[in-house]
């Protein structure tokens, strides 16, 4: 099926820190298509446990290119083969670092879904170098969840984590608030929503 979509489309140019976030972001929007397919299937919590683990995939993996783009933005060049999180964050500037937290300790005052997690877990710890510590390895780790005896270990601020980096991006970059899966696409990549309804079509 996939391959029939991209069969004639040439790859796109690296453009730096920009190409990072694009990839970052459609990862990020597929994990949201998924996690809104998990919470739809509530008849099935086996289903619900399989969804999950490529949801937090998905989640990590987009976190882990937000980290490499906020570094290609500071350093102009890449970090490559680093998928550590926690030593991607050390990477970054002290600046930066301290915004990220004060960003990430808002959003999970503002979180329904750990407010509802404190409801049974008053004393969660959800500070930001503990997380850091325990979800270094998730992309590593869940994508063989299936062969091993994983446990939910920090994966609950995640989301946080996430929308954080993208937050801290957006304010270097304003112009780059676009959403890939959504088609609501800048100017600069038309050629890009212009593949995007043709494949369209062809689904449909």
């Amino acid at each position: 099926m996939y391959g029939a979509m991209i069969v004639g489309i040439e790859p796109p140019k690296f453009e730096g820190a920009y190409s990072i976030w694009k990839a970052a972001e459609v990862y990020r929007d597929a994990a949201s298509l998924l996690y809104k397919r998990m919470q739809a299937t509530i008849a099935s919590y086996d289903l619900q446990f399989l969804l999950v683990q490529p949801c937090i995939v998905l989640e990590a993996f987009s976190i882990e290119l937000y980290l490499k783009c906020l570094y290609q933005i500071e350093n102009n060049k890449q970090a490559n083969k680093i998928h550590n999180l926690k030593d991607l964050f050390i990477l970054l500037t002290d600046v930066r670092k301290e915004r990220l937290r004060l960003v990430y300790d808002t959003m999970c005052k503002n979180s329904n879904d750990l407010n509802f997690i404190r409801k049974s877990i008053p004393d969660i710890n959800i500070e930001l170098d503990y997380i850091l510590e325990l979800m270094s390895h998730t992309f590593q780790e869940f994508r063989y969840s299936y062969d091993s005896n994983i446990k939910l270990k920090g994966y609950y601020c995640l989301g946080e984590f996430q929308e954080a980096l993208r937050t801290v991006i957006l304010e270097l970059n304003p112009e780059w608030k676009i959403l890939v899966a959504t088609g609501n696409i800048g100017e600069h990549d038309a050629e890009f929503k212009q593949a995007n309804e043709s494949t369209t079509k062809i689904i449909s």
